[in-house]
This record gives structure tokens, C-alpha cells and sequence, in this order.
């Protein structure tokens, strides 16, 4: 298998994983911004299999995942020391979890993309 097949292939699994990803969360009672960033993410990544993602894109997302870490952190520290196992306090690490995941897989994506399209050659 080709490096590229291969990273097609990545990208093609991680697209159907956020797809899945984002149909689980619609149980949850705020689901409308979970739902949204790991669809936003599936069609990054399912655009990138056909190599049709703006480079810039997933950083985009980084950036939105970062703030929204940002902003969870401090009450995901602050129940982190009392029952860690109780329904809130679990879900505020779950949902860290899922940012990270997200966060780091868009990163990726606009290395791979980034590295992609340096090897492009320009048009002159």
C-alpha cells in the first residue's frame, strides 16, 4: 500500500469515526456544538480522502478546539479532586477527551495537508 493510499485510507476510517461520534452525542442535551465540530471535522477529513480540503481549514478547528479546551479546563480541574466518577464531573472529562482527540486529529490533518501541498509544484 502507498503512503498516500494509506493516509486515504486514515482519513476515510477517521471520517466514518466522527460521523459516529457526532450521532452519539445527539442523546445529549447540549449536542447542537458537539455535533457541529465532529461533523465540521468528518467533512474535513472525508473532503481531504479526495484532497479537497483548504489547507487552512483544520487549523480553523485547532483553534476553536483549543479555546473551547480553554474554557473547560478550570471547571474540569476544579471537580478533579472531588468525585471523579459522578455523571458531571465524568462528562466534563469525556468531553475534554473528545476536544483533544479532535483538536490533535485536525492538527494532523493540516500537517498532512500543509506537507501536501509544499510538494505541490507552483504554476508559474
Amino acid at each position: 500500500m502507498t503512503p498516500t493510499r494509506r493516509r486515504q485510507l486514515i482519513q476515510g476510517v477517521m471520517t466514518v469515526l466522527f460521523i459516529s461520534w457526532a450521532y452519539f452525542q445527539i442523546n445529549d442535551p447540549d449536542f447542537e456544538p458537539w455535533v457541529a465540530m465532529y461533523l465540521a471535522t468528518a467533512v474535513l477529513s472525508g473532503a481531504a480522502v479526495f484532497g479537497r480540503t483548504p489547507t487552512a481549514a483544520p487549523l480553523g478547528l485547532v483553534l476553536l478546539t483549543l479555546m473551547w479546551l480553554i474554557i473547560l479546563i478550570p471547571e474540569a480541574m476544579q471537580h478533579a479532586f472531588g468525585a471523579f466518577f459522578e455523571e458531571v464531573e465524568g462528562e466534563l472529562w469525556r468531553e475534554s477527551g473528545g476536544l483533544l482527540i479532535t483538536g490533535l486529529w485536525n492538527y494532523g490533518l493540516f500537517r498532512q495537508l500543509k506537507a501536501a501541498s509544499d510538494e505541490q509544484p507552483v504554476d508559474e
